[in-house]
C-alpha cells in the first residue's frame, strides 16, 4: 500500500495592519486653527462690542457726544418704549465749536431732541464737569448725582450710545449707578463702516481695536473708580 502524500500546509494570511492615520503638518493644522478661530473672533467681537440688549425702563439716557442720527434714534425708541423722561449726558463743547453756543454736548443732544419733537419737559440735560480722560464714567457719575439730588429713584435705564462704544459706557454706568440697577444698552450701527464686514475699513478696525482697549482699561478700574 503505497504512503499517502504529505500534507501541505495552506499559505500563511499576511498579518493585518491598521491604515495609518494621515496627520495634517504641524504647521498647516497651525494655520487651520488661526484662521477658524480668526473668523470666530471677527464674528464675535462686534456684536459683544455693539449689543442690543434693552430692558425694560422708564428712563432712557443718551451720551450727548453721538451723531445726530444717534440722538434720532434715541427719539424713536423713547416714543415706542412709552419712556416717562430721556436724559442727555456729556461734558462741555470744546472751544471752537461751531456748537458752543449751547454750551455742552447734552445741550446739543437735548435741542435735537426737542427740534425732532419731544416737549421741553420730557428731556434732561445733565452736564458733565470738565474731564481730560474717562469722561464716559464721569458723565455716568454727574448722571448718578443728579438723579439722587432730584430724587429720582432708579431701577434700571435704557442707554444708547454710538456702535462699539456702548459696551463700554455700559460699564461704566453700570459701575456709578451699582448693582441693584440694571442697565440695558442700545447700540446704534456706526453709518461709517459695514458693522458686518467690520475688518475691510479702516474706521471699523480702529473702532474694534481702540475699543477694546478701552473696556480692557475700564473693567481693570484704572482710573474708573474702586
Amino acid at each position: 500500500m503505497d504512503p499517502a502524500p504529505p500534507t501541505i500546509p495552506p499559505p500563511a494570511s499576511p498579518p493585518r495592519t491598521r491604515p495609518r492615520r494621515r496627520w495634517l503638518p504641524p504647521a498647516t493644522a497651525l494655520a487651520v486653527t488661526l484662521a477658524v478661530c480668526g473668523f470666530a473672533f471677527a464674528h464675535w467681537v462686534h456684536p459683544f462690542l455693539a449689543p442690543h440688549q434693552p430692558v425694560h425702563a422708564r428712563f432712557l439716557v443718551v451720551e450727548g457726544w453721538v451723531p445726530d442720527y444717534v440722538v434720532e434714534a434715541a427719539f424713536e425708541e423713547f416714543r415706542q418704549g412709552r419712556y416717562e423722561r430721556i436724559f442727555t449726558t456729556g461734558g462741555p463743547l470744546e472751544r471752537g465749536s461751531r456748537l458752543l453756543e449751547h454750551g455742552s454736548y447734552p445741550a446739543v443732544a437735548a435741542a435735537t431732541l426737542h427740534h425732532l419733537g419731544l416737549p421741553t419737559n420730557a428731556i434732561v440735560a445733565v452736564e458733565a464737569p470738565p474731564a481730560d480722560r474717562n469722561r464716559t464714567y464721569t458723565s455716568a457719575l454727574s448722571f448718578r448725582d443728579y438723579c439722587l439730588d432730584h430724587g429720582i429713584e432708579l431701577s434700571s435705564i435704557n442707554l444708547v450710545s454710538l456702535g462699539t462704544h456702548a459696551r463700554r459706557s455700559g460699564l461704566c454706568f453700570q459701575r456709578a449707578l451699582g448693582p441693584s440697577i440694571q442697565v440695558g444698552l442700545i447700540a446704534v450701527p456706526n453709518r461709517e463702516y459695514d458693522p458686518n464686514r467690520w475688518w475691510a475699513f479702516s474706521e471699523g478696525l480702529k473702532s474694534v481695536a481702540g475699543e477694546l482697549v478701552a473696556l480692557a482699561y475700564a473693567a481693570a478700574r484704572l482710573d474708573y473708580g474702586r
